[in-house]
């Protein structure tokens, strides 16, 4: 890099400080990074984007660029790219000013950019080139926000009204009509004013901004409510009177004020007015006047037009039929009163003039009878002697309002006149006697004067039995010479003095015979033999009558008893009267004026029991034969007696044993049970009790249960040493025999488990085979046979490592040179065998190690000629 000889960097005048110290200071900057011996000319400072201000104006107007901010003498130039382009133009600072307009015929028609540099004076340099954005030359829309629009009434100036504008501006309003309006010197906005400018029903006006030198804006869209509307009439102020032919019909409208105009129509939107009023002066209420709505029920639509105003939106408005609305079913109170006196039907929600119809039947016939309701009043209520039916039934009711027809018929129900009370199922007694014994039906909880009568039937039929209550009582006893001889019901019903017959009440009877007790009321005690067994009966009544027998039908009574005065049970004792093992009594109960019921199967257990013997508790040895076998049966009681079966159940005893004073066992003796396993079953008979349930008991066979194999440890020990084969899980006297075969031969050895051990070892030097093998051990226990032989595999005695191949040198030298073996990693004493066989075979060498050597040399006269391995 070379300087020019003339730094720019010179003292200027005052009102230049701020660019001379900015110049002084990049210089000093340049000149400290460059070093103190290099000079060079400092380049122009470029102008702040916020100095430039481009005017994009519509064709045939000159665009600008103005710079602000500079020293007089200072040249601007105007491009139209960041680095090269085109020169668009220059223009350079007048003495005295502090800016610079560069005039371009056209930067363009868009929006886009250009790019100003700033040189001081003719010598300097070129500032680096700012970039600059322009508008289009079309002017800048206005925003939606910044424009307010009122609509007038019809016949007044509406008024569009726009905001953040510059002199001169112009606003177009494309309304209804367009109009225009030119923002005043010194102003921001404008306002545009004409007479129904914009509609009247509201919409959408399109607004511009055409600026100073620009074109025409884009328009903006902006909606505008509708001219002030007349306030639509609430629903709860129409009132319509759809009348019945030949009267007109009407729409009255409340709440309005005078030159309000009511019109009404038969659709929501669109349609005919089919009637229309005018408020008159000082009335606040229009009435419409229409021939005919329609004869059904419907709807109209109302709408108001104030003064200066839009008419409303319209108020949809239901009316009824031409025929009057039936009342009500709970409108309608009827009372059915007695006979002899006035019936009344009641019926509220009226109005004065109401017309109140009743009839006896839904559709045709005449009115039973008529009223009006009166003045002021809401109900009015119908009353005639005997004007409804005895047994109650429905009444058919019907309103006629004023101008309306009748309206269709409203059904009631209504209850028959005073009807006597029922009488409650649990103050009738109805007794079904045996043949020979009038039946009778009791009534209670009555009055003097009630008559009750019985049916067979719930309704219809004959009584077939009746009874007054007499005076001064509250019952009344109907005799009937037969009801039926089975169970079964009656009916019963009770008419009290001016009041209707009740309805009947059903009350069962039982059969002729007497209802057999229920098996729960029933206990029954087997005592012990000689002493009363008894069966006791509950729930019964004095004078009843019990009857046991020991079978379900025939027979004889086992022992009767009779059912004391004031009691409810009874109980039937006698000695020895159920059988001892249990079984079932069959119960009867015989009541006053009943046959004897049937029998009722009550099952009873057997006399006391002796408690069966424990399993656990339970010893059979099954010795061999010649030793008698025996169980033993621990936990007892003097006098206990022991038998011992081979079946379950029945069978005969095999043998029997009786527990002696002071002791708490017994030991029966039996010669042979079986030479294999089995079962046997132990009972216990205690004194005054019945022989137990027999308890099952297993036994082993006569010969020793075999050892199991992992109960058996075998070690296989040096030559020379004792070897050893220990049996666990054994008990004292246990004879172990080792066998050296599966069958036959003899024992290698034996042993005998001492006293109050559990296990034996058999110890003999050299007992098993060096080279390991299968032992076979037995036990014989006392009185048992020898067990069959538990085989027992063992490894082979410690043997020794074997060479490492790495170790072996094998040299197979020449005829006339012995060939040799070396083995090295031995110790003393060990002997080298070399062998031409992997198994069997002749050593055809040997050698041992030497004290302190650890190397053995084995000499042979001659391997082989060719190559081989040893």
């Amino acid at each position: 890099m070379k300087l020019k000889s003339k730094s720019k960097v010179q003292p200027r005048t005052k009102a230049k400080s701020v660019r001379l110290a900015s110049g002084l200071l990049s210089a000093t900057l340049l000149l400290s990074t460059v070093g103190p011996t290099i000079g060079f000319a400092a380049g122009s400072a470029a102008p702040a984007t916020a100095s430039i201000t481009v005017a994009n104006n519509k064709s045939g107007v000159k665009d600008t660029v103005t710079v602000t901010n500079l020293l007089a003498g200072d040249i601007v130039y105007v491009y139209n790219a960041a680095t090269a382009g085109t020169l668009m133009g220059s223009g350079t600072v007048a003495e005295g000013s502090t800016e610079a307009i560069v005039e371009v015929d056209q930067v363009g028609s868009a929006a886009g950019t250009v790019y100003v540099t700033v040189k001081s004076g003719p010598d300097g340099e070129e500032s680096i080139r700012i970039i600059k954005a322009y508008d289009s030359e079309n002017s800048v829309a206005p925003l939606a926000s910044a424009i307010t629009i009122t609509n007038e009434k019809t016949g007044s100036d509406d008024t569009v009204k726009v905001t953040g504008l510059g002199t001169g501006d112009v606003v177009t309003v494309y309304g209804s009509v367009i109009d225009s309006g030119t923002v005043a010197d010194g102003e921001t906005e404008v306002t545009v004013s004409k007479a129904d400018m914009l509609s009247a029903k509201g919409g959408t006006a399109q607004i511009s901004v055409t600026r100073f030198n620009k074109l025409e804006s884009n328009r903006v869209s902006k909606t505008y409510a509708s001219e002030p509307t007349s306030t639509a009439v609430a629903a709860s102020t129409i009132n319509i009177a759809n009348n019945k032919t030949g009267v007109a019909d009407k729409v009255i409208v409340t709440g309005l004020v005078a030159g309000d105009v009511v019109n009404v129509y038969k659709l929501a939107t669109g349609g005919e007015v089919i009637g229309t009023a005018i408020v008159a002066a000082d009335e606040t209420t229009a009435t419409i006047t229409i021939d005919q709505l329609t004869t059904t029920a419907g709807s109209v639509y109302v709408s108001v037009k104030s003064t200066d105003k839009l008419e409303s939106g319209r108020t949809l408005k239901a009316y009824d039929a031409e025929i009057s609305t039936a009342p009500l079913a709970t409108s309608i109170t009827v009372n059915n009163d007695s006979m002899g006196k006035a019936d009344t039907v009641k019926v509220i929600g009226l109005v004065t003039g109401d017309v109140v119809n009743v009839y006896d039947m839904a559709t045709g016939g005449s009115v039973l009878e008529t009223t009006t309701v009166a003045e002021g009043a809401t109900e009015a209520t119908i009353s005639k002697v005997d004007f409804l039916k005895v047994t109650g039934g429905v009444a058919y009711v019907t309103v006629t309002k004023e101008n309306k027809l009748e309206s269709t018929r409203t059904a009631k129900t209504y209850v028959t006149e005073p009807v006597s009370v029922a009488p409650v199922a649990a103050n009738i007694t109805a007794s079904n006697n045996k043949v020979g014994v009038a039946d009778k039906v009791i009534v209670t909880g009555l009055v003097a004067g009630d008559v009750v009568n019985v049916y067979k039937v719930a309704t219809g039929g004959v009584a077939i039995g009746t009874a007054t209550v007499a005076a001064d009582e509250t019952s009344a006893t109907v005799t009937i010479d037969q009801l039926t001889a089975t169970a079964g019901s009656v009916y019963v019903s009770v008419k009290s003095t001016d009041k209707l017959e009740s309805v009947r009440t059903v009350k069962a009877y039982d059969a002729e015979i007497t209802a057999a007790p229920l098996a729960t009321t029933i206990t029954v005690t087997n005592g012990e033999t000689g002493k009363a067994d008894t069966v006791k009966v509950t729930g019964l009544v004095a004078g009843d009558i019990v009857n046991v027998y020991g079978v379900a039908m025939g027979g004889t009574a086992l022992e009767s008893a009779t059912v004391k005065a004031n009691e409810t049970e009874v109980t039937i004792s006698n000695i020895d009267m159920l059988v001892a093992k249990g079984g079932t009594a069959y119960v009867t109960v015989t009541k006053a004026n009943k046959l004897e019921s049937t029998r009722t199967a009550k099952t009873y257990v057997t006399e006391p029991v002796s408690v069966a013997p424990v399993a656990a508790n339970i010893t059979a040895s099954n010795n061999k034969v010649g030793v008698a076998d025996k169980v033993i049966v621990t936990g007892l009681v003097a006098g206990d007696v022991v038998n011992v079966y081979k079946l379950a159940t029945g069978g005969e005893v095999i043998g029997t044993a009786t527990v002696a004073a002071d002791a708490t066992s017994a030991t029966v003796t039996i010669d042979q049970l079986t030479a294999t396993a089995g079962s046997v079953y132990v009972s216990v008979k205690s004194t005054d009790k019945l022989e137990s349930v027999r308890t099952v008991k297993a036994y082993d066979a006569e010969i020793t249960v075999a050892p199991v194999a992992t109960t058996i440890t075998v070690i296989n020990d040096g030559t020379g040493n004792a070897d050893t084969v220990k049996v666990t899980g054994l008990v004292a006297g246990d004879i172990v025999n080792v066998y050296d075969v599966a069958t036959g031969g003899t024992a290698l050895e034996t042993a005998t488990v001492a006293e109050s051990a559990t296990e034996v070892t058999v110890s003999k030097v050299d007992l098993l085979k060096a080279a390991g093998g299968t032992a076979y051990v037995t036990v014989t226990k006392a009185n048992k046979l020898e067990s069959t032989r538990t085989a027992k595999t063992y490894v082979t005695e410690p043997v020794s490592v074997a060479p490492v191949a790495a170790n072996i040198t094998a040299s197979n030298n020449k005829v006339g040179v012995a060939d040799k073996v070396i083995v090295t990693g031995l110790v003393v004493g060990d002997v080298v065998n070399v062998y031409k066989l992997a198994t069997g075979g002749e050593v055809i060498g040997t050698a041992t190690v030497a004290a302190d050597a650890t190397s053995a040399t084995v000499t042979i006269d001659q391997l082989t000629a060719t190559a081989g391995s040893v």
